[in-house]
């Protein structure tokens, strides 16, 4: 068999792109011009699905946490990979790893994106990871005294959005938390708590007493989704606080252009339930 330039047999078995671009290096004429530098195309040399490392193989939305992480990891950095995680998998390899370095922004956030995880993979989750979600409740109490009122509705949020039952005793001694510092809660972080108790079927007689003066005082800057899901809360558990109901229809009232359909649903819903009389709301 004749060889080539590059001392290569020519029926050398060869594939793809490296075939091409060798062949053609080979035909170059080397008389009368001078000669042009090997080069081979973008995709040399070409990969094949043997050619692909393990890691190669691995969802695009799955985080590498390698061994090679210290376990005390910066809570800046903890709070980073929990943001941009996209499955639950991740975010409990997160705390599985890091967990003893958790602070408050860690937890609210863990338990902000767990109330993600979609409602058709939670009952297996639930078999698989429920051991790691007790842990992460445990250290949600240890870290409770440092939680600012932003953290403990949103940790409450994400709990309620989960929907994970053994959490109730922890939203519990979050709900008493919240009640003494009540005066922190803006609208916003008022009427998720409020939800949360209510969606998680968690009874909190102090902490809604809290709330509904609360909110009374803040009626103003609540918006039409504060205003639905508060009422709507406190409808689900039978609280009772008429001072509350009637400013919420007030302020309804008066936003009522603000209103989608399912939120103007909730709130006819809630007060025809309730049996209180809102003539300003049903009027507009």
């Amino acid at each position: 068999a004749a060889i080539n330039r590059r001392g290569c047999l020519d029926d050398t078995r060869r594939d793809g792109a490296q075939a091409r671009a060798m062949d053609e290096w080979s035909t170059v004429p080397t008389r009368g011009r001078k000669q042009k530098a090997d080069v081979l195309p973008k995709d040399y040399p070409p990969t094949r699905p043997n050619d692909l490392r393990p890691n190669d193989l691995r969802p695009k939305d799955t985080k590498d946490y390698s061994s090679q992480d210290p376990k005390d990891l910066h809570p800046k950095l903890i709070t980073s990979r929990l943001s941009n995680a996209t499955n639950y998998a991740a975010i409990i390899e997160v705390f599985k790893r890091h967990g003893s370095s958790f602070n408050e922004i860690n937890v609210t956030t863990a338990w902000s994106q767990l109330g993600k995880v979609r409602s058709n993979e939670r009952a297996g989750f639930f078999r698989v990871e429920a051991p790691t979600l007790m842990l992460l409740l445990q250290h949600t109490g240890k870290v409770m005294p440092r939680l600012d009122a932003r953290g403990i509705a949103n940790a409450c949020y994400g709990m309620a959005r989960l929907g994970f039952e053994p959490a109730r005793p922890t939203m519990v001694s979050l709900g008493e938390e919240a009640a003494s510092r009540i005066g922190e809660f803006n609208a916003q972080n008022l009427a998720n708590t409020a939800w949360a108790f209510a969606t998680l079927g968690t009874p909190a007689p102090q902490l809604f007493d809290a709330i509904a003066r609360e909110s009374v005082q803040r009626i103003g800057s609540f918006n039409a989704q504060n205003l639905a899901n508060t009422v709507w809360a406190f409808a689900t558990l039978g609280v009772s606080a008429p001072q509350l109901f009637d400013a919420i229809a007030r302020e309804s009232a008066q936003q009522v252009s603000n209103f989608n359909a399912q939120n103007l649903a909730n709130i006819v819903w809630t007060y025809a339930t309730l049996g209180v009389r809102a003539p300003q709301l049903f009027d507009a």
